[in-house]
């Protein structure tokens, strides 16, 4: 299996300083796990702080991405009839039955951002291909909300945010054929943003001098259809007012 990838100017150098500036003051707030739905570890060390809870931040960047959106999928060489495809084979796989028309708009639901110091990596690694973090088996467990309604969003494309570039190693790698083990190896420049397509592998190599800083998104299909009725349908919405016993 062939991926590509697509890397363009995304954010300016005043926005990437004010959104480091944002993430050392925020620095209490840090963590440094990452389990996927199936309850895999993925190893890596790395100090990550989300934005999916500060409607400021997260709603820019969601602005921002939607913005570049067609520019991405051009980039991409994805044609509006891929997308298309893309989503009526979703909705099948979902036993979603007579799904509205495609159109072809997108959101964001985890905003995170991720500094990287001296030593700090992460590991090669596929991402979910539906909606991922925001509601895995954690958040669930807490909200008390019933597992049947998970959201069943695709993910387009996985994002990644370069805020700087003053360090060395930190490459993100990403295997762009599988049968060959073909990898290639990106050293973005501050403001950009590289597009990868949701099922590949990719990893962040050690960083062996500075500090590296990069937002971590993904952008989903939005159509209320992969909403289950009654499930929440943000962070936002996971209020005690809104539990449900399993």
């Amino acid at each position: 299996m062939k991926y590509r990838y697509y890397r363009m100017p995304f954010l300016t150098q005043h926005e990437c300083d004010q959104i480091i500036n944002f993430y050392n003051q925020e620095s209490d707030r840090e963590v440094n796990d990452y389990v996927t739905l199936t309850g895999r570890t993925i190893p890596r060390d790395q100090k990550v702080v989300s934005l999916t809870d500060r409607d400021d931040l997260y709603t820019f960047f969601q602005n921002r991405l939607r913005e570049k959106h067609s520019e991405i999928c051009a980039g991409m060489g994805w044609d509006n009839e891929y997308l298309s495809r893309c989503y009526y084979q979703h909705c099948e796989q979902c036993g979603i039955t007579n799904p509205p028309e495609f159109q072809d708009n997108i959101k964001t639901y985890e905003v995170f951002l991720s500094r990287y110091g001296i030593g700090n990596f992460c590991s090669m690694h596929q991402d979910n291909l539906t909606m991922g973090r925001m509601f895995n088996d954690w958040y669930w467990s807490q909200s008390k909300f019933n597992p049947t309604k998970r959201h069943q969003h695709p993910r387009q494309y996985i994002v990644s945010v370069m805020l700087n570039d003053d360090y060395t190693g930190g490459e993100l790698g990403i295997i762009t054929d599988e049968t060959t083990n073909e990898t290639v190896s990106i050293k973005a420049a501050t403001g950009e943003i590289v597009v990868m397509e949701a099922p590949c592998w990719h990893e962040v190599k050690p960083v062996t001098s500075g500090e590296r800083y990069v937002i971590i998104s993904w952008a989903y299909t939005d159509n209320d259809i992969f909403i289950p009725a009654g499930a929440p349908k943000n962070v936002f919405d996971l209020a005690e007012n809104l539990y449900e016993s399993n």
